[in-house]
């Protein structure tokens, strides 16, 4: 089982000192959505903002954001740690995706890394039809 959490945060900026810092506004339990937040292209987008609010001093500050790699890589690690070379990603998705292009940006980020993995989109309305629970507690697609 891998458990991920992805926290999101906005500036916070304070007229009175004239400060800005980032404040966590919501923190979701695994969810592939919005993993496209992860790249340096948001890097960017705040860099860009920053610049156009007059608050370029703060675009040093901003870190390297990572994450959809890094979210990937959490993903590798729990294929390895099960040990078996024809194990299966998969990514359980509704009839109607709205976060299909977030999800694929994850699926290419995991291929970048090991490009012989299997990764299926499965609907999760199917499962029930489509899986197997063996004896020894192994689940079949």
């Amino acid at each position: 089982m891998l458990g991920c959490l992805r926290s999101d945060y906005m500036f916070d900026y304070d007229e009175k000192s004239q400060t800005c810092c980032p404040k966590q506004v919501e923190v979701n339990t695994m969810a592939a959505g919005l993993v496209a937040v992860g790249t340096q292209k948001m890097k960017q987008l705040h860099a860009k903002i920053l610049n156009e609010t007059n608050m370029s001093h703060v675009i040093a500050d901003l870190p390297d954001n990572f994450t959809a790699r890094k979210l990937a890589q959490c993903f590798m690690s729990a294929w390895n740690l099960y040990g078996s070379d024809n194990a299966v990603i998969v990514f359980l998705v509704s009839e109607i995706e709205w976060n299909v292009f977030d999800q694929r940006l994850l699926e290419y980020e995991i291929y970048a890394l090991a490009p012989s993995v299997k990764i299926r989109r499965v609907v999760f309305d199917t499962l029930v039809t489509s899986m197997q629970l063996k004896e020894d507690r192994k689940l079949f697609m």
